[in-house]
């Protein structure tokens, strides 16, 4: 059993890791995960390969897989540079970590040793128009009773040779876009469970509120299908991690 240090640290690196990714994301669009091609013709040379690294360590176990555009050299550049650095920097970290919490276990008079940590990433391609939307889903396992899962989007415009941006992509305004995702998520987390005690429920309105206060900032996880725009939120920002992904979809306005 891992002792209250150890699970600090876990805690503090988690907290570290998602500040480096949300720096990355900084400098990167938004955008989603979808099935559907209709607007793929549409898009002159937008063919890709899937890169996929695997790699088993006694301590580590990761399988990533992300896009790399043949005629978007820049495009792809980022994504990779982005999955890239993540990993290296959760796997510079984790063996150190793995290998402590196992020798403190030891002392302790344990004779088990913890699973590798898991590091997997899964990636989606989808159309809109001129934009290439690209979905990313990274699942961290670093200990606890379950791992943790971080999304990053980016949106290219092939057209011109940037990112997307929501508001000129969609028609909605920022406001717009705060009403509409509120509604859904209320609807969904609030309403279709009259049996959700009141504490619960001042919790999720707290919470939705936040993460859907009408700024740039909390609409960076998004991407295009066609003329829908799926809005992502990770576990624990609006909901309890059992509650999974929360996605809101809607329909562009023009």
């Amino acid at each position: 059993m891992m002792n209250n240090s150890c699970g600090l640290n876990l805690k503090r690196f988690f907290n570290v890791f998602s500040l480096l990714i949300f720096t990355f994301l900084l400098f990167s669009c938004v955008t989603n995960r979808v099935d559907g091609n209709s607007d793929a013709e549409k898009i002159k040379n937008a063919k890709y390969q899937m890169v996929n690294k695997n790699e088993e360590l006694y301590y580590l176990d990761t399988q990533i897989k992300y896009p790399a555009f043949e005629n978007y050299p820049e495009f792809s550049k980022r994504i990779a540079n982005t999955v890239e650095s993540n990993w290296k920097s959760f796997k510079s970290y984790c063996k150190e970590e793995w290998d402590s919490i196992n020798q403190l276990n030891s002392m302790d008079g344990s004779k088990s040793r913890l699973p590798p940590f898991e590091y997997l990433v899964e990636a989606e391609v989808t159309y809109s128009d001129q934009y290439v939307s690209v979905y990313l889903e990274t699942y961290i396992f670093n200990g606890g009773a379950h791992g943790n899962v971080v999304i990053q989007t980016f949106c290219y415009d092939t057209q011109n040779k940037t990112y997307a941006d929501i508001t000129k992509a969609t028609g909605y305004s920022y406001q717009q876009l705060s009403e509409a995702c509120k509604k859904a998520l209320v609807n969904r987390l609030i309403d279709q469970d009259p049996a959700l005690p009141a504490v619960q429920r001042d919790t999720f309105m707290q919470n939705i509120n936040t993460e859907v206060f009408p700024q740039a900032s909390n609409f960076e996880k998004f991407t295009l299908d066609g003329k829908i725009v799926n809005i992502y939120y990770e576990p624990y920002s609006v909901a309890p991690y059992s509650y999974g992904i929360q996605v809101v979809s809607l329909k562009f306005k023009y």
